[in-house]
């Protein structure tokens, strides 16, 4: 089955978009200024596909409930436009038309949550061409505050949010890759600047000191959070492409970080995932490395270090990799596109840390992107995947014959 939306997909989100307790897809199409939302059935299936129009370059999307009427709302960045799109749920399973905020230039990566706690969420994006942060301050009704900015370092691109160092206050990470750095901001003060403390940890009223600084390697490409050494504490990685490594900051008690320690991976690693694969309660991470057509796994020991381990190969240009529990054996596997063999191949872990020959599946062309859900509700994890090269997304749904049997294509 195939569905005309949008040309260029970038970013895709799951979520419950007309409360029918089914999941539903939500992308934004760089190429036609459009936002497509595919809502789905009890069988994943997407019959029905509805089309919003967005700013100019849409380039990430986020989603909550930004007016407390129990309904999803979605916010977009738009890169060449310098806005944020708001589009709040309707209340007939669709959208509103969009309310335009403006941004500095070039906004690239978004994120929300609450950042102020008075109980609204708001939103913070990554500005590309102004080294900054905007954040815009959610209202009762839906509507945001003008945006706020802070330094965030030379050129950041990706930007996520979590409470780094268990105030209970939100805090932001964000990848810099003209510096080479990443940056933490912790939640701090009012909604006006206070004389900057580098290392004092965040207050309860929703703003952000100036961003502390930890030099990374070259070309910092993903960041992600968990709690590594089991302290309760969230930590992070950082890809570094251009250094062929990985650096590990472990976060300490005082809200801030050691500096990374890295980790050597193959050529161009470009995407990452933890979990604990070899079932002995410590996350490990499983890096893609896209110009040795492989991936490497990193087992940790708990305490905030990891072993490397085996390395296995993949197809031509691995692009993204994903892990779950695919096939139902309480065991954790992989997923890994590869953009030009254009397919998805399979892993599936042995429980202790090994994975089995991959299962591969043709997909359309040049997949960029790959994420697992349970579409359609029947305990078993589906695959979804982008093709940057065919504008589709491809459905690879698990039935009680074995893993990903049945195949859903949309055109977008």
């Amino acid at each position: 089955m195939s569905y005309d939306i949008g040309d260029i997909p970038m970013s895709a989100i799951f979520g419950d978009f007309n409360n029918d307790g089914i999941q539903d897809l939500a992308e934004v199409n760089q190429g036609d200024n459009t936002m497509h939302v595919l809502f789905g059935t009890d069988k994943g299936t997407f019959p029905i596909a509805t089309t919003y129009r967005t700013g100019v370059d849409p380039i990430s999307i986020t989603s909550g409930d930004f007016n407390h009427d129990n309904l999803l709302d979605l916010a977009v960045a738009n890169f060449d436009e310098d806005t944020v799109s708001v589009l709040l749920g309707d209340h007939k399973g669709g959208f509103t038309t969009q309310t335009k905020y403006e941004t500095k230039d070039k906004p690239i990566s978004i994120t929300s949550s609450d950042f102020n706690k008075d109980g609204y969420l708001d939103i913070a994006v990554a500005i590309f061409s102004d080294s900054t942060i905007s954040v815009l301050f959610g209202c009762d009704n839906g509507t945001f505050s003008k945006p706020i900015s802070y330094s965030a370092g030379g050129v950041p691109v990706f930007i996520i949010s979590g409470d780094f160092n268990n105030d209970t206050n939100i805090d932001l990470a964000v990848a810099n890759i003209a510096e080479n750095t990443t940056n933490i901001l912790l939640g701090y003060g009012t909604e006006s600047f206070q004389a900057p403390l580098k290392f004092n940890t965040g207050t309860r009223n929703g703003i952000f000191q100036a961003g502390i600084v930890y030099p990374v390697g070259h070309n910092p490409r993903v960041i992600i959070s968990g709690d590594f050494n089991n302290d309760k504490r969230l930590d992070l990685v950082v890809v570094n492409s251009d250094d062929n490594n990985i650096g590990v900051f472990i976060a300490d008690r005082n809200g801030f970080f050691q500096s990374q320690v890295t980790y050597t991976t193959g050529k161009s690693p470009i995407s990452i995932t933890s979990g604990d694969f070899n079932n002995d309660k410590n996350l490990d991470l499983v890096v893609v490395n896209n110009l040795d057509n492989n991936i490497s796994i990193f087992l940790g020991n708990g305490h905030g270090s990891f072993q490397a381990t085996n390395m296995y190969n993949t197809g031509n240009a691995p692009s993204c990799i994903t892990s779950d529990d695919l096939n139902n054996d309480k065991v954790l596997d992989l997923a890994v596109t590869n953009f030009n063999d254009s397919t998805v191949m399979m892993m599936f872990g042995n429980g202790d840390g090994t994975f089995r020959s991959p299962i591969s599946h043709e997909t359309g062309k040049k997949p960029s992107y790959v994420i697992s859900v349970d579409l359609n509700q029947d305990g078993r994890k589906d695959l979804v995947v982008t093709n940057f090269g065919s504008n589709t997304i491809i459905i690879f749904q698990s039935n009680d014959s074995g893993p990903f049997l049945i195949e859903l294509h949309y055109i977008v």
